[in-house]
């Protein structure tokens, strides 16, 4: 029971992930450092990163 909760909670975790990387997709660098999501963007451009 507790393996098709965690499955179930990933899922929503993914559905997160992509909304977050839909509004970020045509984000500028500007925009992202105002964000203060520059440090994520040097790491891992505008990959999904849980």
């Amino acid at each position: 029971m507790l393996t098709d909760i965690g499955t179930e909670e990933f899922a929503h975790l993914e559905m997160i992930a992509t909304i977050v990387y839909k509004l970020m997709k045509d984000a500028t660098l500007e925009q992202i450092k105002a964000a203060g999501l520059d440090d994520h963007y040097v790491a891992h451009d505008k990959a999904l990163i849980y």
